[in-house]
């Protein structure tokens, strides 16, 4: 069977046509007004405000958040030279425009790369464009850096998976994850039984693989995550706080499309 490509002139048509409507009320949240929709990006902008002024907080082991992250980190830079938040803003809805746009597709290149089949392929695609209402109500929240973990890195890390050579990649992208923690609870949901089914010839090298993968993408920022959690199992009343945070109506409304669009075409 030849292998599907995304530049096959033959399906690019009709990609366009099931992604065009989808894409349309994305980019009317995104890049087409002024700043993006969501208090969200508000927040972004500031903690890269915050970053730019003083690089050193993302090295704060007492900060008991996500944020700032390497992204805002990436964006420092540019805050620091042009002091426009506007810009910045606007960085981030065409972030989170490629991103939903490519992770619709990397879903469907997902599926197939499993299944080895182009109608699934081609359904796959169709059924998460028609299911995009949490995408497009997360969007709407301005929840980016969740949205860039489901959309981009989960595909990502499961092709990576599928390829037994590539649990260090995979460990990296993962690693990367923790752009967002509740984003890292549902990527670790979905890729906890392929990644036990692939451990299972050589679990010590595969592991060790996964592991030294995810402190290299998640870096200071995984470390930062580890302290979180020791401290949130270690004090008192916290750790109901954070499992009602982490389970909150947006978390569970992007849990079950994922589960919609991966296991239904499966």
């Amino acid at each position: 069977m030849a292998k599907i490509t995304l530049s096959d002139p033959r399906y690019i048509p009709l990609m366009a046509l099931i992604l065009i409507p989808p894409l349309w009320q994305a980019a009317k949240t995104s890049i087409l007004p002024l700043v993006p929709a969501g208090d969200d990006t508000a927040y972004h902008v500031y903690f890269t405000i915050i970053t730019a002024t003083n690089f050193s907080i993302l090295l704060d082991m007492q900060n008991n958040s996500h944020y700032p992250n390497i992204i805002h980190a990436l964006l420092a830079p540019i805050f620091a030279y042009t002091k426009d938040p506007i810009l910045i803003a606007k960085i981030l809805g065409f972030w989170a425009f490629t991103s939903i746009a490519i992770g619709f597709v990397l879903h469907a290149l997902m599926v197939y790369k499993i299944l080895n089949s182009k109608p699934l392929f081609i359904s796959s695609l169709i059924l998460m464009a028609l299911l995009a209402s949490p995408v497009l109500i997360t969007l709407n929240d301005g929840t980016i850096m969740y949205l860039f973990d489901l959309m981009i890195l989960l595909p990502l890390i499961v092709i990576a998976l599928h390829s037994k050579k590539n649990l260090l990649i995979a460990g990296i992208l993962f690693g990367l994850s923790f752009l967002n923690w509740a984003g890292v609870l549902v990527i670790s949901l979905f890729i906890s039984p392929i990644l036990v089914y692939q451990m299972r010839k050589n679990p010590l090298k595969s592991i060790l693989s996964f592991l030294i993968g995810t402190i290299i993408g998640g870096n200071i920022f995984f470390l930062r995550f580890v302290i979180f959690l020791m401290k949130t199992i270690f004090q008192t009343g916290e750790i109901s706080t954070t499992i009602a945070i982490s389970f909150s109506s947006s978390f569970m409304d992007n849990l079950a499309y994922n589960l919609s669009t991966l296991m239904t075409v499966i």
